[in-house]
């Protein structure tokens, strides 16, 4: 499949601008991944239901669509910020994500894949191979029990850290928390899960590719390990522990990382919601050395349904990262950022959402982009977005 890219596509207004060419370029690359991800998933399913007839009742398929546009008051070129990964442009019209997925289970047999594309995958993929960055999912499981309370999966899987997730119609805000942004969105490896919709306790135990790796890291030959404990006290709250433990070096260079997420969802009443979130994590300060960095940060969300049409949902977060394990700071300063927002839904339908927020951010020392260089210490932006599922 050939997309033509020239001339180059481009919508120019006085203000902002729409430059679809990079959406077109990822097109042209998803087509080869799409093509041999569809004809595996077929081959999987087939082979894991014994050849058997396949009731067509077992496939669903989903779509989602997220447009944005977002100013922020420092006026950054290109991405607003290096550690943030979605609705990450500045005074341009963009596609955070387009998201095509199809799920398949049947008594003993499921498997999910799903292709995706837009300045979230541009920003959050780079370290991945080409032919593999429009790949959201790939995966296929069995259960191993009778009662079927015991899976195992294999593949790419959505990241099992964290209250939130890539598709912005799931979370209460607009954008994603700093807590979010700053770990795995995805994991690949193999699972362990034991679950089971009567059960208040679930868990899960995973061998992994590393923290957010499809293909691990060159020179790095040490699996990375994973865990997560549900507990559901009663249908208003839900209580959650992840862990992580592995590295993002090679052998020559090992610095061990462990890691622990931990959120409690609660629903105070018929229209109030709140979740609070917690990560903290330890990193090697050199190879074989036996002190650690750390880091570690925290978010608040609290979301109140005015009427069946209307959200209003509010965040306070902080970031702190002395070392610059994962933020890093241009003159390698302590990180202690701290954010506020303010996000307003507008439910059209039950497919289609309309979202407003305001978004501050502080850091003491110069972190924040304006135009090309890290200068400032503090940043505030507006974003919109139009979300769209069937």
């Amino acid at each position: 499949m050939k997309i033509s890219t020239s001339p180059e596509f481009k919508v120019k207004w006085n203000t902002f601008h729409l430059d679809i060419q990079p959406y077109l370029n990822q097109l042209q690359s998803l087509f080869y991944p799409i093509r041999a991800g569809i004809s595996f998933y077929f081959l999987l399913i087939l082979y894991c239901s014994n050849l058997e007839a396949t009731d067509t009742s077992n496939f669903k398929t989903h779509a989602y669509a997220e447009t944005y546009y977002a100013y922020d008051f420092n006026q950054p070129q290109g991405r607003k910020q290096s550690f943030l990964y979605s609705h990450n442009r500045h005074n341009q019209v963009g596609i955070n994500l387009l998201l095509l997925k199809g799920n398949y289970l049947n008594k003993n047999t499921r498997a999910h894949v799903a292709a995706h594309l837009g300045d979230y995958i541009t920003d959050n993929y780079v370290q991945e191979p080409a032919m593999l960055r429009y790949i959201s999912a790939a995966n296929i499981g069995f259960a191993i029990d009778q009662q079927h309370n015991w899976w195992f999966d294999m593949g790419v899987f959505p990241s099992y850290i964290g209250f939130e997730s890539a598709v912005g119609a799931e979370n209460p805000t607009l954008s994603r928390s700093l807590m979010a942004e700053n770990s795995p969105y995805y994991m690949t490896g193999a699972t362990l899960t034991h679950q089971h919709p009567n059960e208040k306790l679930n868990f899960m135990f995973m061998i992994s590719n590393g923290w957010q790796r499809m293909v691990p890291v060159r020179g790095n030959n040490l699996p990375s390990f994973g865990s997560q404990v549900q507990y559901v006290v009663n249908a208003n709250t839900t209580l959650n522990w992840s862990t992580f433990g592995g590295t993002d070096y090679p052998d020559s260079l090992r610095r061990m990382r462990y890691f622990n997420n931990i959120f409690w969802k609660q629903k105070w009443t018929d229209r109030w919601n709140m979740v609070a979130g917690l990560d903290i994590g330890i990193e090697q300060s050199a190879y074989q050395s036996s002190s650690f960095n750390s880091w570690w940060t925290f978010s608040i969300i609290q979301q109140y349904e005015i009427n069946k049409y209307w959200k209003l949902a509010t965040r306070i977060e902080h970031f702190s990262d002395a070392n610059n394990v994962i933020i890093l700071s241009p003159n390698q300063e302590e990180v202690n950022l701290t954010g506020y927002s303010v996000n307003l839904d507008y439910l059209a339908n039950k497919n289609a959402t309309f979202r407003i927020e305001a978004r501050y951010l502080n850091n003491p020392n110069p972190l924040l982009k304006s135009g090309t260089t890290l200068a400032k210490t503090e940043s505030l932006s507006l974003m919109t977005s139009l979300c769209f599922r069937i």
